[in-house]
């Protein structure tokens, strides 16, 4: 194995550098850049925020008592429920479902956890937010793998470069979350045309500019 490896890097030697090597990796490190923030805005765009149930007129907030293992007791507050009439008539106090929260915005101003409230029940929307990135990813590794083979690595490289921009702008008028969701699948998708394509390409490059110059 390391024989081989000794070749391989001999004959990258005897390739050298070629001014198509140098536009690609400067290219692709242009473009890189605009990737990082979408791959890891996921704990900054949908983070954990602390909130408060707010309670309509004639409801009020459950409570519960909780023993820790030490033996103390300590009041819970309930923010995703609570106590509050069935029916306009009244009928005694059942534990409703919260609609609408207070958010602590001491550190995100505003996020999408607080914009679509992504909290209770809906709180592994924070997750599958980052989530669907990395599941267009793995649907799009292979599948634009083969389109690049098919239509031209530089082609597939300029198509998926402009078409990830307009979604990534696009995204911010996006008025509910399942659109920003497949927005999201779809960045993911093309997120592989400008990483693996183009790394792909500047290795095609170099052994281009060794036979042209």
């Amino acid at each position: 194995m390391s024989s081989n490896n000794n070749k391989f890097d001999e004959l990258l030697t005897q390739l050298g550098t070629g001014k198509w090597n140098f536009i690609i990796f400067f290219a692709s490190s242009y473009w890189m850049m605009h990737l990082a923030p979408h791959v890891l805005g996921g704990a900054f765009l949908a983070p954990k925020v602390e909130y408060t149930c707010q309670t309509p007129e004639g409801g009020y907030t459950l409570t519960s008592t909780v023993v820790k293992d030490d033996g103390t007791k300590e009041n819970y507050t309930n923010q995703c429920e609570y106590l509050g009439n069935m029916t306009r008539e009244g009928g005694g106090l059942e534990p409703l479902a919260c609609m609408e929260w207070q958010y602590d915005n001491a550190t995100y101003v505003n996020t999408l956890t607080s914009e679509f409230d992504l909290v209770c029940s809906s709180e592994y929307l924070r997750a599958t937010y980052q989530s669907m990135y990395m599941l267009g990813t793995f649907f799009g590794a292979p599948i634009t793998g083969i389109l690049a083979d098919r239509y031209g690595r530089k082609t597939l490289l300029c198509i998926g470069s402009i078409l990830y921009s307009l979604v990534a702008i696009g995204t911010v008028w996006l008025p509910n979350f399942p659109l920003i969701l497949a927005a999201r699948f779809i960045m993911g998708f093309l997120h592989t045309t400008g990483l693996l394509t183009g790394y792909i390409l500047g290795k095609k490059r170099r052994f281009e500019a060794k036979i042209f110059i």
